[in-house]
């Protein structure tokens, strides 16, 4: 069986991993070029799109089963085959509810219709996968959708690239590599950096350390302007976006890992922080339980005194690392994915 993977924006690399690691097996898949895909709306230029749309599915016809994400699954809907759609966050927490996904804004009239239709289209259009395969926090939203063939697949994790290596000696060093939103509370995508930040501010009382944020997200300016008012931007440094070889590199610089603490979602960052055997303070939900065998060995841990705490009695150890290897490494996740594509 030949299998596609697609995905208009998000997940392309997180494919092109994918497909490296099947390919090993002796599966036959790729990820499709971009170029292929009809990003735009039909109305914009419908008979470009509609040209598009057949190329696409014609050359889909080549293949056995599709693994698709993002708004992809409104195209492979009219295929007369199956089609898994792996999310990556928004394209089920966000796009099937409200339409669209990402910072919030006024929208105009014209963009209100799309936004109304591409919610019915996208909602449509999942109750139709084969299977949706999902992560621990998605259950209540999925279920509110209707989606009732529902799947879970453990992260890939490269545990060549992300493993222990020899710490820099800088001092105290904590980061924070997550995207900066948490202005906004309701937003499933709310990671609440502003705990971090003043968690941190209290935990210098007590100890000299320096912190290593990441500058992405929409509320970037708002938790620069926090920094500043809580007076420990001498105590922050920002960085731009890193590659995953820098990634690794900075979880292994780093004393302690936090990541988010609103949603409830474990996310890659705790994973390859782990992998790398530094300790994670990070906030997971109870429903992972219901995936993994047994909870990540991560300090879970939800309000700023609650990480204080953790920030300021967290000890080393090999625990995570362990966990990944036994959850998460190519070894014990590869056969799952195999699992569920012969299944189609």
């Amino acid at each position: 069986m030949r299998i596609l993977f697609c995905d208009p924006l998000n997940t392309q690399n997180l494919f092109r991993t994918f497909v490296g690691y099947l390919r090993k097996e002796g599966i036959d898949c790729m990820v499709i070029s971009p170029e292929r895909l009809p990003y735009f709306l039909p109305f914009n230029n419908p008979v470009k799109y509609l040209r598009m749309l057949k190329e696409l599915l014609d050359y889909a016809e080549g293949f056995g089963l599709i693994v698709c994400s993002g708004l992809s699954p409104m195209w492979f809907r009219f295929l007369k085959k199956p089609f898994i759609f792996y999310n990556y966050g928004s394209d089920l927490d966000q796009i099937p509810v409200q339409g669209w996904s990402g910072q919030p804004t006024k929208f105009n009239t014209v963009q209100r219709i799309t936004h109304f239709l591409i919610k019915h289209a996208q909602a449509s259009a999942l109750r139709k996968a084969s299977v949706v395969v999902l992560v621990p926090y998605q259950i209540e939203a999925a279920r509110k959708l209707g989606l009732k063939r529902l799947h879970f697949l453990p992260a890939i994790i490269d545990t060549e690239l992300f493993k222990p290596r020899d710490k820099e000696h800088e001092g105290l060093v904590f980061s924070h590599p997550t995207r900066q939103v948490w202005t906004d509370r309701t937003l499933s995508d709310c990671k609440g950096n502003d705990k971090v930040f003043r968690a941190f501010a209290r935990f210098l009382t007590f100890k000299e350390a320096k912190l290593i944020a990441v500058e992405k997200g929409w509320d970037l300016e708002a938790s620069k302007s926090l920094v500043k008012e809580l007076g420990i931007s001498d105590h922050v440094e920002w960085i731009a976006p890193v590659s995953r070889e820098e990634l690794s590199k900075l979880y292994n610089k780093s004393d302690i890992v936090l990541d988010q603490f609103e949603g409830g979602i474990l996310s890659l960052i705790p994973i390859e922080a782990m992998a790398c055997g530094t300790p994670v303070i990070s906030y997971v939900k109870e429903a992972t339980e219901l995936f993994y065998p047994e909870m990540p060995p991560i300090i879970n841990v939800k309000t700023e005194d609650d990480i204080l705490h953790g920030m300021l009695t967290v000890k080393p150890d090999n625990k995570g690392r362990k966990w990944v290897e036994k959850y998460c490494s190519p070894e014990a996740a590869i056969p799952k994915y195999i699992e569920l594509f012969n299944k189609y």
